[in-house]
Parts: structure tokens; sequence; C-alpha cells
């Protein structure tokens, strides 16, 4: 498969992709961690995603706990991305890893913004297609 390896520049057709994705799983001799996307939406207090003075300290230390929460999420490579719009109307997301359905469920609602009650969220699977690699 000229062309299609990991450190080459891969070609656009879905042989090459398909070898890429089979090269990926064998490195760890298993298939590749299946990905979960959580998407946030209102809670207890719906305006908290479109004001941002909304806020209470008390609102402001789950804020800092949900942060967190996604740090060592990150450290321990569980976490793929996370973010928000910037124009209070889209949309916040988590896209992580997890073993199954429930493994997924559970650090969802591990997050300080769910346990909390200040957000709700909806549960995907997902799979990344294509990102870019950090330089």
């Amino acid at each position: 498969m000229r062309g299609c390896s990991p450190t080459s520049k891969p070609q656009p057709s879905s042989r090459c992709i398909r070898g890429l994705f089979r090269f990926q799983a064998s490195r760890n001799g298993a298939g590749p961690t299946p990905q979960w996307i959580y998407q946030f939406l209102p809670g207890s207090r719906p305006e908290l995603a479109t004001e941002p003075d909304a806020g209470t300290e008390s609102d402001e230390r789950v804020a800092g706990a949900h942060f967190a929460y996604l740090q060592g999420a990150l450290a321990n490579q569980t976490l793929v991305m996370a973010g928000r719009s910037q124009d209070g109307i889209g949309p916040a997301i988590v896209i992580f890893e997890a073993s199954d359905e429930d493994a997924a469920r559970a650090f969802m609602e591990a997050d300080p913004f769910i346990s909390s009650g200040l957000f709700g969220a909806s549960l995907h699977p997902y799979r990344v297609a294509l990102a870019r690699t950090p330089e």
C-alpha cells in the first residue's frame, strides 16, 4: 500500500483508509477502543448555556470541577477532545474512549456538570474519522 503508511501522506482512497485503520488497530494487538460523544443539554438552569453572567459562585466551583475532571481524563488518555462553541448557541461536546456503553455512560454521568444537574447530556457512539496530528 504505497503512500498509505502512517509516516507518509495517505492517498484519498477507501483502500488506503481501511489499511490505515487496520494498521492502527494492529499496533496494540486489538481493535481500537470505542469512542463516544456527549453533547451538553440544558439542565436545571438553561440560562447558563447562553448567559455568561448567570453563573453563581457554586456554579463556578462546579465548572472548575468539570474542567479538572476532563483534565484528568486527558492525562490518562481517556479524553479525545472537549470544547464548546463560542457563540452561546452551538454545542458543547466531549469525545472520549470507553470500552462499552455502560462505561461510557458512567464516565459521562461522573462529569460534575452532569452529576450536579447543571446540564443534561446526550450520549452517542462516535468515531473520529479525520484529525490533525498535533505538531
